[in-house]
């Protein structure tokens, strides 16, 4: 298993147009959010179920995290919290410099690191619950 940096032709190796289709359909929900009387829930899984989502408590995670409170970010959901982190990197990586960072593996390891991915989604999960 080795971690690859790889230098890329383009800043935008999948087309602009995903990147603008996510940003356009986020933006019209904080639209729809913000000037509709009746306010539409912001997690709409929380909505339906009553069950805290994956990635509940990630914005109150981001503002203590800006705001220096390490410990009490990594409390409200640590791994959706550093995995966010990553692909905010990623993506910073990929826009400006050109550069894609991957992890290349062979198929049995590839296997490990999804099966302990799984495992540690699930946990997180039951630590939010």
């Amino acid at each position: 298993m080795r971690l690859r940096i790889e230098k890329l032709d383009t800043r935008f190796p999948y087309g602009k147009i995903p990147l603008l289709l996510f940003f356009f359909l986020l933006a019209i929900y904080f639209i729809f959010y913000l000037f509709i009387p009746h306010k539409i829930p912001l997690c709409w899984f929380k909505s339906l179920t009553h069950i805290n989502c994956p990635t509940c408590g990630l914005y109150r995670a981001f503002t203590e995290l800006l705001e220096g409170h390490i410990i009490t970010a990594i409390s409200y959901n640590p791994l959706m919290l550093f995995l966010t982190i990553f692909l905010i990197i990623q993506l910073i990586c990929t826009t400006l410099f050109k550069i894609k960072i991957s992890l290349k593996a062979k198929v049995k390891e590839k296997q490990w690191i999804l099966f302990f991915f799984i495992i540690a989604f699930i946990a997180n999960w039951l630590y939010i619950i």
